[in-house]
């Protein structure tokens, strides 16, 4: 007779707050599918520029994971806004994730 052995997934319940807005995004990709044109495929663009360039590449990493360089505190919480919107998790999860690679 074999014994179970625990898995770390045997306890992992769903996590609705990150599972809803994943679901609605895939909803949208599918309904944009239906509703193309090129102005809107240059907003998509831009926020993605906005949510990876800025908040991700310019806020997460350089300014508040290294501290790079100073910003007023309104630009420094823009910043965070944007890298939040990648989904990606919370300036603080991504600041401590970050400062443990490198």
């Amino acid at each position: 007779m074999s014994a179970h052995v625990p898995n770390v997934y045997d306890r992992q319940e769903l996590n609705w707050p990150t599972a809803i807005p994943l679901v609605l995004l895939h909803v949208g990709a599918v309904a944009a599918l239906f509703m193309f044109n090129w102005h809107r495929v240059g907003v998509a663009a831009f926020l993605i520029w906005v949510t990876t360039g800025l908040g991700i590449s310019m806020g997460y990493h350089r300014l508040h994971t290294h501290r790079s360089y100073k910003v007023p505190l309104g630009l420094e919480y823009f910043f965070a806004v944007c890298g939040a919107l990648t989904l990606e998790g919370g300036p603080i999860f991504c600041v401590a994730t970050l400062r443990m690679s490198c």
